[in-house]
């Protein structure tokens, strides 16, 4: 039995070319032959397209690395940024608890500052009591001076009363002295 072999590299791997080359024949014929030569030139034609595939695959493969690429750099920047975040995070957590010392510091000074304000207040309102105090006993001691004055003036006029009685007998005095004296010579 002796099968005819076309002249092409043929590698037997499509069904319908086994069908035809398995047959028994005694020669083949030009329409067979044109069969053959069509069926190749499709089967090649659908091995360039899927070698066009392929390579459109690879393609795509290659642009999705590059994007998965990309986008492992945009989350490592994503993460860089989001360390950051943290840091600033921490960092104004730590501003906060630092003013929260601060605070309360202040509201320490603040309760200091109250109690010595209420301290002071006391001590006010204390120098104001005893400076009623003062000025009543000013205004006591206003009032002896004055009735003081009043007898001073008094003793005054009484004493200006009295020199003019004195001044009076003292004359009367001298007066009768001087009638004495002229009494007494004219009894001699």
């Amino acid at each position: 039995m002796n099968i005819p072999t076309p002249n092409c590299n043929f590698t037997g791997k499509t069904p319908m070319i086994k069908k035809y080359i398995y047959k028994e024949k005694p020669a083949m014929s030009e329409k067979l032959l044109n069969e053959i030569l069509t069926e190749l030139k499709d089967v090649k034609s659908g091995y360039e397209t899927m070698k066009e595939t392929l390579n459109g695959v690879k393609s795509d493969q290659d642009y999705m690395k590059k994007t998965l690429d990309d986008v492992k750099s945009e989350q490592k920047s994503l993460k860089e940024t989001q360390n950051e975040m943290k840091l600033e995070q921490a960092s104004m957590k730590e501003t906060q608890n630092e003013m929260k010392l601060e605070q309360a510091s202040m509201k320490e000074t603040q309760k200091l500052m109250q109690t010595q304000l209420k301290e002071t207040n006391e001590m006010v309102h204390a120098i104001h009591h005893r400076q009623e105090e003062t000025d009543a006993n000013l205004e006591a001691l206003s009032a002896n001076v004055q009735y003081m004055m009043g007898d001073i003036k008094e003793l005054k006029e009484g004493q200006k009363k009295q020199d003019k009685t004195l001044e009076g007998l003292s004359r009367r005095s001298v007066d009768h002295e001087t009638d004495i004296h002229s009494l007494k010579r004219n009894i001699k």
